[in-house]
């Protein structure tokens, strides 16, 4: 059985905030778009990928909240936050709270705004796993001797129910808790420091490049060589990723090749 998370208490503002920062960002890009380069330019499109960033982690986050879900199964509680579903094991749930319970973590940490209340916590030798909407004390917990899950089912009398009815039937099998991802996010690219670090070393290097172009305006070439940098960044980034499942250090070498080639441009026109 599948349950709804209560809707957050200023879902409405939260998607409002959604539409205004894309067009705001929409707004600047035309404008960014249309200006002449400069350094006073060039400082408006580090603020404006900046704000993306910022804007992109907020819209996720409130799409998250939105289609929170809480799946019950015979083996495990399945919350659904965004692309991903965390799962944890019906051994592992104890008894049913409502409200505040002893040790909860309160409010969270501002850099999990707008979820607040969703997140991993550890307090009084406890493993706290919170997906809720709403302040702790509007919250259901399932407490188990080494694990406490805060939750904010809109039908909780039904809810409670069936975790009861499935944890009287017992698992069918045994599951670990933690994260099921898409493949997407499963893939070892964003585990391995080295790739990481090439494209990054790549990327650094191209908004160098730019701030150099931002600075002699007067010169067509430095405009043209920044161009071309960007391109081939693009290039060696597409073509890596095509290699890299097959061949990892041909890809690696790519990646750190394209770095070189840049810092040789850079230093260039230095």
């Amino acid at each position: 059985m599948t349950f709804r998370a209560v809707p957050h208490p200023r879902r409405l503002w939260l998607w409002l905030g959604v539409a205004g920062g894309g067009l705001v960002l929409a707004g600047m890009f035309v404008l960014l778009a249309r200006a002449d380069f400069s350094p006073r330019v060039y400082v408006g499109w580090l603020v404006w990928g900046a704000a993306l960033v910022l804007f992109a982690v907020y819209a996720y986050r409130v799409w998250a909240l939105d289609r929170l879900r809480y799946t019950v199964t015979r083996d495990a509680l399945r919350i659904r936050w965004g692309v991903s579903t965390f799962v944890v094991p019906m051994a592992e749930l104890g008894a049913v709270r409502n409200g505040w319970v002893d040790g909860a973590p309160g409010g969270g940490a501002w850099w999990r705004w707008p979820a607040l209340y969703v997140g991993r916590d550890e307090a009084q030798a406890r493993e706290w796993v919170l997906f809720s909407t709403c302040s702790p004390e509007r919250t259901v917990y399932l407490c188990g001797p080494r694990l406490c899950v805060g939750l904010s089912p809109q039908d909780r009398t039904r809810f409670v129910e069936a975790i009861n009815r499935r944890r009287a039937l017992g698992p069918n099998r045994s599951l670990a808790i933690g994260w099921e991802h898409p493949r997407v996010v499963r893939w070892r690219l964003w585990q391995d420091s080295w790739a990481l670090a090439g494209l990054l070393v790549s990327l650094v290097m191209v908004v160098l490049l730019w701030g150099e172009a931002a600075m002699r305006p007067e010169f067509p070439r430095v405009m043209r060589l920044a161009r071309l940098g960007t391109l081939l960044l693009l290039l060696n980034w597409a073509w890596g990723a095509f290699l890299y499942v097959r061949e990892r250090v041909l890809a690696l070498a790519l990646w750190w090749g394209g770095s070189l080639v840049l810092v040789i441009l850079l230093l260039g026109l230095w």
